[in-house]
């Protein structure tokens, strides 16, 4: 069973011990998801076109793109997502950090 815990002001999932060891629960331990990282040299040609997507958007190689690529219809609705926000633009770069910098704010999150 999940528990939603609060740490540091960002909502991270969490396990106790009694779910894993029908003990009382004694603390807390944080789950960490174990999804292998798609390397670009790896990946099948579909997935391959949406990696090359985003570096020519400007983004670097993040992990976070590897994880996406082992589904590549996650992969292809964040590729969407980032080239509807990052593709044209509307806002200044500056105006635009104001609002991730706001929406992080109003979420209790860190940036």
């Amino acid at each position: 069973m999940r528990v939603w815990a609060s740490r540091r002001m960002c909502l991270l999932p969490t396990v106790t011990t009694a779910n894993l060891t029908n003990t009382l629960p004694t603390h807390e331990v944080l789950a960490m998801a174990r999804i292998p990282l798609v390397e670009p040299e790896n990946a099948p040609p579909a997935v391959r076109a949406q990696y090359q997507q985003m570096q020519d958007l400007g983004f670097p190689m993040f992990n976070v793109f590897k994880v996406f690529g082992a589904n590549a219809g996650i992969l292809e609705g964040f590729v969407h997502i980032a080239k509807t926000l990052y593709g044209n633009p509307h806002l200044a770069p500056r105006y635009r950090e104001l609002a991730y910098l706001r929406a992080s704010q109003i979420n209790a999150c860190h940036y």
